[in-house]
């Protein structure tokens, strides 16, 4: 309203109206957002609240899905869900310890990914925060806990997917085939269905939750164990430090 007065009274004087650039709109979309608190958003996700919503998804090693497990082959209809759910487990880890927006993590490429010894390097070449499109590096060591390893669900994902080039997340058809060479990665949209109906599963409130709840979720946590602002910051490649004391 506020910007409508402005433009009305410049125009109504005979001047032109400043809010119609693009440079306005902007500032006042980005001031829009950071008033918003994520908690008008969604809620975090905390680590105990992930182990649960890992442990609902299908293709878990212990579900006796996978061929040999059980002595017979998995019906069709089944073993696209145990690839759904192994997949959805590696996306789940990756967005919660790397604190990645949800386009940011439908968008890694093969190429974008360094695994070693002491974890996962994942590239990511565009992003809100990065304001001169350098590229941006994210760090995810490798848990203690192999359940919320997100580097062994990944390589566990990228085997059982035949995955070597190309979008990593990428959808799982309904035969249960994934295609050496995808037409393109999951959406945005698709993260945030996935993360619901994990939570769903789970026995969580959906309504509460978002693929942003992953990301949120991780920089609660950190505070809470003694992380800096500075390194907070940092890892959720915030420009401005306030946007990060908003999340603690």
């Amino acid at each position: 309203s506020d910007v409508c007065a402005i433009g009305y009274y410049h125009k109504n004087e005979g001047y032109e109206d400043p809010t119609i650039s693009k440079r306005v709109r902007n500032t006042v979309r980005n001031i829009a957002r950071k008033s918003t608190p994520p908690s008008q958003i969604s809620r975090p996700i905390r680590e105990k609240e992930l182990v649960h919503m890992i442990r609902a998804l299908p293709g878990g090693l212990e579900d006796g899905l996978k061929t040999g497990g059980t002595g017979k082959s998995p019906s069709i209809r089944a073993e696209a869900d145990r690839l759904r759910g192994i997949r959805d487990r590696a996306l789940l880890l990756v967005l919660f310890n790397g604190a990645l927006r949800r386009s940011e993590g439908a968008r890694i490429r093969c190429s974008h990914i360094s695994i070693t010894d002491q974890g996962l390097e994942v590239f990511i070449p565009e992003s809100k925060g990065d304001q001169v499109h350098e590229g941006q590096s994210v760090c995810i060591r490798r848990a203690e806990s192999e359940e919320l390893c997100a580097t062994r669900e990944l390589q566990r994902w990228l085997q059982e997917a035949s995955i070597t080039e190309g979008s990593i997340f990428r959808p799982v058809p309904h035969s249960g085939n994934i295609p050496a060479k995808a037409r393109g990665p999951i959406c945005g949209t698709t993260v945030n269905r996935r993360v619901k109906l994990a939570a769903a599963a789970a026995g969580l409130n959906a309504e509460e939750v978002s693929a942003h709840s992953l990301r949120y979720g991780h920089l609660v946590t950190a505070a809470e164990e003694g992380a800096s602002l500075a390194d907070l910051q940092r890892h959720a490649r915030h420009s401005d430090p306030q946007t990060t004391s908003r999340y603690i």
